[in-house]
């Protein structure tokens, strides 16, 4: 059955997304996921041999700041547990930005990644891609991805 009035809410919420929508077609708006795109962001920006300049690096670190659980780590999304792949990338991206192992952000991860079972070993098999391509770990460890 029916609920009354739920087609004309539905009417109403599409007409006020589409006058949102830019002449693009794009919508602009606030996304709120993981520092794990962050950290893979800063990882591509080192690897270019790109730095970002002094406000956008603040930006960033502002934005590991406030993700940050009570443990000194990351999780997958803000009310997600902590994850050691979150964190092992999110301490590397710390580190590319020149951030010293003792600040606060930093040693809280690396003190976080050390008591988990593997530490950093313990990222799955994309975490392990990223380190490897910065050198920090064989790339034999990397699972074989097959050519198309």
């Amino acid at each position: 059955m029916p609920v009354p009035g739920a087609h004309r809410a539905y009417e109403a919420a599409c007409a006020r997304l589409l006058g949102l929508q830019h002449e693009n077609g794009a919508w602009e708006g606030e996304m709120e996921w993981s520092t794990m795109i962050l950290s893979q962001y800063v990882i591509v920006l080192h690897i270019l041999e790109r730095s970002p300049d002094e406000p956008t690096r603040q930006s960033i670190l502002q934005c590991f700041r406030k993700a940050r659980t009570a443990e000194g780590s990351w999780g997958m999304h803000p009310q997600a547990p902590p994850s050691a792949y979150a964190t092992t990338l999110a301490y590397v991206a710390l580190r590319l930005l020149g951030t010293e192992p003792h600040d606060s952000l930093a040693a809280g991860a690396r003190r976080w990644i050390h008591t988990q079972p593997g530490g950093a070993g313990a990222v799955p098999q994309w975490g392990f891609f990223w380190l490897a391509v910065l050198g920090l770990m064989p790339y034999r460890q990397v699972a074989p991805v097959p050519p198309r």
